[in-house]
């Protein structure tokens, strides 16, 4: 994950710094020496995400649900889904859009809270992983992508 850290967020005098952080590896901060270096390397960060994202199309973790081993799917085009293994079926299946918010507790447990298209009542999903950190990314690379897709001329700037 790229983050552009605020002013009052530095942690010495140094301007333009930024945040990298990877699944399993100790974050990273960095500065540059103007905001308009900042901004591209932002925009190519995104970039990078996108197409990496698209080129990828789908992930998926293995996951339980109560008692049950299953697999979440992030998939570019259809968003989450939960594959039961035992019945070789999805079980259900959210666009991204429809993710309202998520919480974990750091270790294993996720909870997804989507809102129904027809009800519109949220309705929460609890998962549990062993792999927790790699699919928080996942999803974060993912919702990065779908969001940064909606605007066509994001892709193809060169800079800010």
């Amino acid at each position: 994950m790229f983050r552009v850290i605020k002013d009052s967020e530095n942690v010495d005098e140094r301007q333009h710094c930024f945040l990298i952080q990877t699944s399993g590896h100790e974050s990273r901060y960095l500065s540059v020496e103007t905001r308009q270096e900042l901004l591209r390397i932002e925009n190519a960060w995104h970039c990078s995400v996108c197409a990496a994202v698209m080129k990828l199309g789908s992930k998926t973790f293995t996951v339980t649900t109560g008692v049950k081993t299953a697999g979440l799917t992030l998939d570019w085009n259809m968003g989450f889904a939960l594959y039961d293994n035992e019945s070789k079926t999805y079980t259900w299946k959210y666009k991204f859009s429809q993710l309202k918010g998520s919480s974990d507790d750091g270790k294993c447990k996720l909870k997804l809270h989507f809102q129904n298209s027809d009800t519109r009542i949220i309705e929460t999903k609890e998962l549990e992983t062993s792999s927790l950190q790699s699919l928080l990314f996942c999803m974060h690379a993912f919702l990065t992508a779908k969001v940064a897709s909606v605007d066509p001329a994001f892709l193809s700037s060169k800079t800010p």
